[in-house]
């Protein structure tokens, strides 16, 4: 929820930010081709980035490329720039949805699938029309730089909360089997037969 949060905040600083260092509607539109460029090529290479990490550990490294890569676009090498780190933000996204995908359809009951799919839409959504509003109060407040580096930073801070959790960190993707369920209830010692 809130990668979606902060990923449709970042749209209205960037553009903000753009008209700030002179870019007309052109090279505005140029550097948004960035997005583009960086999710064709990282559908192309979801396959190979998603065998790189865990699923865990690359949900974190998606969410940390995000957020570096939002705040670097606020470095300022002229209005053209903001196009090279928005390449990387999508380059690595679509191999989250591909791993997301696949472990919903591997882990999920199938006569689940339905239900879990409108659930997780759901919640990954609810928040995402608050984006654009989000986005568009810290550039009026602060302009289209210092707007990317607080969005970037939220989602580093994100990302550091969520690696404070072993179970996400070591999440491989595997459905705990009868013999692996650990809860507090098969721990506690049982009487003889």
């Amino acid at each position: 929820m809130i990668l979606n949060l902060l990923g449709g905040a970042f749209l209205i600083p960037l553009i903000v930010l753009v008209g700030e260092r002179g870019g007309d509607a052109r090279i505005t539109g140029t550097v948004l081709a960035g997005l583009g460029i960086g999710g064709l090529t990282g559908a192309l290479l979801s396959g190979r980035i998603s065998k790189l990490l865990p699923p865990g550990r690359l949900l974190l490294a998606v969410v940390t490329v995000f957020g570096a890569s939002l705040a670097a676009t606020a470095l300022p090498w002229g209005a053209w720039w903001p196009m090279i780190p928005l390449v990387f933000i999508t380059l690595s996204t679509p191999s989250l949805n591909v791993v997301m995908n696949v472990l919903v359809a591997r882990m999920v009951p199938e006569t689940m699938l339905g239900r879990m799919g409108a659930v997780l839409s759901m919640g990954g959504m609810a928040l995402k029309p608050l984006g654009p509003v989000l986005g568009g109060a810290l550039a009026a407040a602060l302009g289209g730089a210092a707007a990317l580096i607080v969005l970037g930073g939220l989602l580093c801070l994100t990302a550091a909360v969520a690696a404070l959790s072993p179970e996400l960190r070591h999440f491989a993707g595997e459905a705990p089997t009868a013999g692996d369920d650990t809860s507090t209830d098969d721990k506690a010692p049982r009487a003889p037969a």
